[in-house]
């Protein structure tokens, strides 16, 4: 009991230690990161929410004290509407995940060249910021970090950055392999360079004015989300070459109506073409040998789809909310996993065609008891 009682006595100073640790001053709230030479705090989130311009101080005092300000912490200005200007000191050197996200107010930002790191999705939503300037001396930004910044239409970085460049107000890594974003508030028709290994997770996130894109056989890898609604796209080549399509990658594309994915795909992710309501055909290559959970969900407009023969998995909810699917056809031999809820009750009856002989072990297989409609196909 005795141990008990100065355990939760230690727990109880150093709770009111740490609290203890957090301050404002002229209406911004720091918190102590660094307790002894050199000290230093960063900027936390405000109860009384920040408005108007906030200027940062490149000191302050703290209990006889003073404090370098190094960092602004993960959210600290989150949903901050009313903010219209940050003026960030020269000894910041780095920006936490969600900082500035969803401060639809904030204008104008002038990042310091002491700055080094920008975190995951840290201007997302921004919706008033119409350019940005990384610093030289920048060595890691996050993913989303500019995401839905819908009047954003340039992007720059300083030359003599190592790490990033920029090619007409787009971001890449330095030796132009990867495409790390493109502001949303580019229109129009796009053309990923030919360089390009790798596109980014949100690379093109909410980029609403984007109509279409060409994709070539350089590029193996699109990530998650990497196109996530970009309602204005109606076009999308993609050329061979390409083998993932990371999850969510094309949701909520609501105006594509024709995709090809070519023989080189062999992983669709979860949620890849979910709510592409105007979808009403897809080929889906060759080559496909996994389908994730709700890659057509609510792609209400597709009516028949064949499966590869290739594919050996199909996640759950993968067609749900496809209401005008009335046929799918399974080139397999063999059925593929699925999941008692890949295939939703009411499509229990819908017509499923699979190769001739193997029309019984469909039936029999896991989870496929629940179609009572397979037969042979052509």
């Amino acid at each position: 009991m005795k141990k008990r009682i100065v355990l939760l006595f230690a727990l109880i100073t150093l709770t009111m230690g740490a609290m203890a640790q957090t301050f404002q001053q002229n209406g911004i709230a720091y918190s102590v990161t660094i307790n002894a030479q050199p000290l230093t705090v960063e900027v936390v989130s405000n109860a009384a929410e920040y408005f108007g311009i906030v200027e940062i101080p490149f000191e302050v005092p703290f209990n006889g004290e003073i404090y370098t300000v190094t960092r602004i912490a993960d959210g600290a200005f989150q949903y901050c509407n009313s903010v219209t200007t940050v003026i960030i000191p020269y000894s910041v050197t780095s920006i936490g995940d969600y900082a500035f996200a969803d401060c639809s107010g904030l204008n104008s930002i002038t990042l310091p060249n002491s700055m080094q790191y920008i975190g995951q999705n840290a201007f997302q939503g921004c919706t008033g910021l119409t350019s940005i300037v990384i610093p030289n001396n920048v060595m890691q930004i996050g993913y989303g970090a500019f995401s839905d910044c819908t009047s954003l239409t340039s992007l720059i970085v300083q030359e003599g950055n190592v790490y990033y460049t920029s090619v007409n107000n787009v971001l890449y890594n330095q030796n132009l392999t990867v495409l790390i974003c493109c502001p949303a508030g580019l229109t129009g028709n796009f053309i990923v360079l030919n360089t390009v290994t790798r596109i980014s997770p949100q690379a093109f996130a909410n980029c609403s004015g984007l109509t279409s894109v060409t994709i070539p056989g350089n590029v193996t890898y699109i990530g998650n989300m990497a196109f996530y609604d970009c309602y204005g796209l109606t076009s999308v080549t993609l050329d061979y070459g390409i083998t993932h399509i990371g999850g969510s990658a094309f949701q909520g594309c609501t105006a594509l109506t024709n995709v090809t994915l070519p023989n080189s795909v062999v992983y669709l992710g979860a949620s890849a073409f979910r709510g592409c309501t105007s979808l009403t055909n897809i080929n889906l290559g060759n080559a496909v040998t996994r389908i994730g959970a709700g890659a057509f969900q609510k792609c209400s407009s597709l009516a028949t789809l064949t499966i590869p023969a290739s594919v050996v998995r199909i996640g759950g909810r993968a067609f749900k909310d496809c209401s005008g699917l009335n046929s799918i056809t399974f080139l397999p031999q063999m059925p593929p996993e699925i999941f008692y809820d890949t295939f939703e009750s009411d499509q229990r009856g819908m017509p499923v065609y699979v190769p001739a002989g193997s029309v019984s072990t469909y039936q029999v297989a896991n989870h496929w008891d629940r179609l009572t409609n397979i037969m042979a196909g052509n």
